[in-house]
């Protein structure tokens, strides 16, 4: 659960810049979590999760392009 999120975010920042990836592009691994959990409880969180890292994510893609 802690690879989605705001927690997972940091994660994948950290991460690409360690392993000199794209941070988008590690970010965008994220949302492949979003069909992997089985309980509804855990897809419940998880949905709320991956939301976040959509947002993150297509906002970090507008301020990029200057928008």
């Amino acid at each position: 659960m802690d690879a989605v999120g705001y927690t997972g975010i940091l994660r994948a920042i950290s991460y690409a810049s360690n392993a000199k990836k794209g941070t988008i592009e590690v970010l965008k691994n994220q949302l492949t979590f979003e069909n992997k959990f089985e309980t509804e409880t855990g897809k419940a969180i998880s949905k709320t999760r991956i939301d976040i890292v959509k947002d993150f994510i297509n906002n970090l893609i507008q301020d990029l392009d200057g928008n």
